[in-house]
């Protein structure tokens, strides 16, 4: 079977593929779900690996009658039905939790494995039945489509029943959550898609043998010797799977760098959460792995290092509200950074070893609510007061040592 799409265009595929492959077994590899995801990719690439010309000619110089091109373009369909047996085998957890509301995450993963097994053994025995019928068409130099007679129907019933068991599945468990009342808009449409999708697979894997059948009982020749239509939905099913898994790699990778916005919104912080907590360590709690829990660690700890230094906070200079008022023009600004300001101030106060004087003066701007589900906006003023935090640090430490040293913070 000869791929409808050569070099150029199937290498970029197959290399994006096997990135993301080999960066989802490294970060994405503990579930079963994720793990029956990454065999189902690998599985992919090894059959877009064979179906390739370079690969071809290189195993068929190095492995003599084992490197035959009919040979591995054969072998290339165990690998597709060892796809469709993951995919099964992933439907099969979603199934288990529509009858038993246990988790995928939560199942027993020895019984999942001990299953899956005899689902990739169907699957072999589903290839191997492919290479032993399709012997007669290797023996011609032809491809199955192209030499038909009984092998042909024999290989391609062999091939498609797992194709049509699995995409029976996924359209019945995704029916049942289109019909749930919990399942979001969005998640509907996905499952739509999902059922339209599968339900394709199942019509073609009732037809294409059929049509192999009466192609073969009334000695009709292939409408398609080259079988380009088998090779293009292989390639576009794989294409479309990858860039599917590519969104969810892509947001881990950036993750663990500390690229996403979590990870931007700890380092905008840092600054600001070192010098409130370093003025007070009591504050400080154990250190958080992940990054959605450190960030939320870190504006609790700001939070309560803010209401500790509230005793110090004294109504805004003069001299301060005076180069706020002149340097910004919107009020939002201005509350923002004159905040800042009087924050820089009681820090500083309270680092001086001054006595807190309790004023009771507020910070109407900080309406701090962390404990509560404000996290996303809390965090969002806290970032705002960070952003000019080196600033009005720098300012108010300026200031104290002499009215002549002061410049006033930046725009």
């Amino acid at each position: 079977m000869t791929s409808p799409v050569t070099g150029w265009i199937a290498w970029p595929i197959i290399i994006l593929l096997l990135v993301v492959t080999l960066t989802r077994f490294r970060l994405l590899n503990r579930t079963p779900t994720d793990q029956l995801i990454n065999q189902a990719l690998s599985f992919a690439a090894a059959g877009m690996l064979l179906r390739e010309q370079i690969v071809e000619d290189v195993l068929a110089r190095y492995l003599g009658p084992f490197g035959d091109v009919d040979l591995l373009r054969q072998i290339s369909f165990g690998f597709i039905v060892l796809i469709v047996q993951a995919i099964y085998g992933m439907a099969q957890l979603w199934a288990a939790g529509q009858r038993t509301g246990v988790e995928a995450a939560q199942v027993d993963e020895v019984a999942v494995w001990r299953r899956q097994w005899i689902y990739y053994g169907i699957g072999l025995a589903s290839g191997l039945t492919v290479l032993v019928a399709g012997s007669p068409a290797r023996n011609a130099g032809l491809l199955i489509d192209q030499y038909l007679g009984w092998p042909a129907v024999i290989a391609w019933l062999a091939f498609y029943a797992p194709i049509l068991m699995c995409g029976a599945l996924i359209v019945r468990v995704f029916s049942k959550e289109i019909c749930a009342k919990d399942t979001t808009r969005r998640e509907r449409l996905l499952y739509v898609l999902n059922v339209a999708l599968a339900g394709a697979l199942v019509i073609d894997s009732v037809v294409a043998p059929l049509t192999t059948l009466y192609e073969v009982v009334t000695a009709t020749p292939t409408r398609d010797p080259q079988m380009t239509v088998k090779a293009l939905t292989f390639f576009l099913a794989t294409t479309g799977a990858t860039a599917v898994v590519t969104v969810p790699t892509v947001a881990v990778v950036m993750s663990r760098l500390g690229w996403d916005r979590t990870g931007r919104s700890i380092r905008r912080l840092h600054l600001l959460w070192q010098d409130l907590t370093d003025a007070f360590p009591d504050v400080r709690t154990a250190r958080a792995e992940n990054p959605a829990r450190q960030l939320h660690r870190m504006i609790i700890e700001i939070h309560d290092a803010l209401l500790r230094l509230r005793r110090f906070v004294a109504p805004a200079a003069q001299d301060d509200i005076d180069y706020v008022a002149a340097t910004h023009t919107d009020e939002d600004r201005r509350k923002q950074l004159l905040a800042g300001l009087q924050i820089a101030r009681a820090l500083e106060a309270k680092l001086s070893d001054l006595a807190p004087h309790d004023g009771g003066v507020r910070l109407e701007f900080l309406n701090l609510r962390p404990r509560e589900q404000h996290l996303t906006a809390t965090s969002d003023q806290l970032i705002a007061l960070a952003d000019d935090w080196p600033t009005v640090r720098h300012y108010v430490e300026t200031y104290v040592q002499g009215p002549s040293a002061t410049t006033g913070p930046a725009s």
